[in-house]
């Protein structure tokens, strides 16, 4: 991961050039501008370990989040009714926020800053060859910065997409045995987000697009440009969310349009005993504009927004998540841990952000630094609210689910363990996948590596994310 020192010393130098005002360099300013979350240290790694070792938590833990509900709380709700309200028109007035600019949130500076810090570290190829300087010098060229931003447009995803750090779908492993870690993959977001698009590249094949959640380069053939007349009937106030992955939707004569996942969100028209009526974009090829077409999404694998947020109705959208295969920045539309909390959480209306870093910040934050993971763990018991309350060391970030046998017990999505060999050379035990497990899964391998491997231990903080003001509790 790029230094946040770097990328101060580059934004102070645009600001010499006059390419950024020095005001804008602040600590904050560079921390929320960060565009990879931080999943893993990018170190090399060649020794790897590939065993298929699956680690003892997934192997004894009930991997039913069902489980460990309190059956007293678990069909009452966590938030007051009228709060529900406001957090709910809360997460719309954010997802549908890239309709509302005037103008780009992203500078020039911010932009350029990604070139030049791959310029330090040109990284390798999906063949692990090294990327040569004419590969940056070339994407340079496509992206045409020099005037930057060169349009001002409303538009929207018509299939599920990725936000790139660089206009290319090309991989860039900071080294050759990085794997799944393309360091230029920001983001997945699904069919019919909400984007404003500043800037179209030289060749007119990519767009540099603002999302409800992260920003970067997109196929301009993956959205289509809204106006005015679009959006107003879009925004129905009223909306469906989907309560399962992989379902398809049809368009016209039943055309297959795409596969929408949970976390995506469709204005709602109408239903019927088993349907629900609702919109979905497309485009008409010739202009690049956006078309409506009505489409319907069976009961059983949505619902309307927002889900009530019982602990029951959680659990099982959990369930859904668990054991998906962990995919960086949404590579493969799979989903990396700040990923997995979004989508869990926008069925129930409930808004958080992309990366684990910012997603620990919001809410109640209470530290767990300079205690002992003893202490650390009771301190979780105690105070931690089942599935409101997330769990953050540097880099990931989870989902308390309460506790199980004396032990407390989380829900997340991770790439591994970190261990170490004989030799004391950084290997890992891939887990991939999202799970439940207690504070210190993969405790008992004996190659573990004590400082790294052991998530207990690495526990910074963790915060309520819904204030306390707008919680109820549980009527024993």
């Amino acid at each position: 991961m790029f230094s946040h020192l770097l990328k101060i010393i580059f934004l102070l130098s645009l600001s010499l050039l006059g390419y950024v005002e020095a005001q804008e360099v602040t600590p904050n300013k560079v921390d929320e501008i960060s565009q990879i979350d931080d999943e893993i240290l990018l170190e090399s790694d060649p020794s790897a370990n590939k065993k298929p070792y699956i680690i003892r938590d997934i192997r004894t833990l009930p991997q039913d989040a069902t489980v460990y509900l309190n059956p007293t709380c678990s069909s009452q709700a966590l938030i007051l009714p009228e709060n529900h309200r406001a957090l709910n028109a809360e997460f719309d007035r954010k997802f549908f926020a890239p309709w509302q600019q005037l103008k780009p949130n992203i500078s020039k500076a911010e932009y350029l800053w990604h070139f030049s810090s791959y310029s330090n570290n040109l990284g390798f190829g999906e063949n692990q060859k090294q990327h040569s300087p004419e590969w940056l010098k070339q994407l340079t060229t496509l992206a045409h910065l020099e005037d930057y931003p060169n349009t001002n447009r409303q538009a929207i995803t018509i299939t599920n997409t990725y936000l790139r750090l660089l206009p290319t779908a090309k991989p860039h492993f900071h080294t050759e045995n990085s794997y799944p870690f393309d360091t230029l993959q920001n983001s997945a977001i699904w069919a019919n987000t909400p984007l404003f698009i500043a800037h179209i590249s030289q060749d007119q094949s990519w767009v540099l697009a603002e999302s409800p959640l992260v920003e970067g380069w997109i196929p301009i053939e993956d959205i289509a440009f809204v106006d005015e007349a679009f959006i107003n009937k879009w925004l129905t106030n009223k909306y469906v969310v989907i309560t399962q992955d992989q379902v398809p939707l049809y368009g016209k004569n039943q055309l297959f349009r795409f596969k929408t996942h949970i976390g995506a969100l469709f204005p709602y028209v109408g239903e019927n005993a088993t349907h629900y009526d609702i919109l979905m974009a497309t485009v008409n090829n010739e202009t690049r504009q956006a078309v409506i077409e009505k489409t319907q999404l069976l009961k059983t694998v949505s619902a309307l927004k927002p889900i009530t947020v019982l602990p029951i109705n959680l659990a099982k959208m959990i369930n859904q998540l668990l054991t998906q295969p962990y995919g960086w920045g949404g590579l493969y539309e799979d989903r990396d841990c700040s990923s997995t909390l979004h989508d869990l959480f926008t069925p129930f209306g409930l808004w958080l952000p992309r990366n684990s870093a910012t997603q620990s910040r919001i809410g109640e934050l209470i530290s767990l630094e300079n205690l002992t993971p003893t202490a650390k763990e009771q301190k979780i018991v105690n105070e931690a609210i089942p599935y409101l309350t997330l769990l953050w060391k540097p880099g990931h970030i989870m989902l308390y689910l309460g506790t199980y046998q004396d032990k407390a017990i989380m829900f997340h999505n991770f790439w591994s363990i970190r261990t170490k060999n004989e030799m004391g050379e950084r290997e890992r035990t891939v887990v991939g996948q999202a799970s439940i497990t207690s504070l210190q899964p993969g405790i008992e391998l004996k190659n573990i590596d004590a400082e790294k491997g052991n998530y207990l231990n690495n526990l910074k903080t963790m915060n309520i994310f819904v204030p306390s003001d707008k919680l109820q509790s549980c009527k024993k």
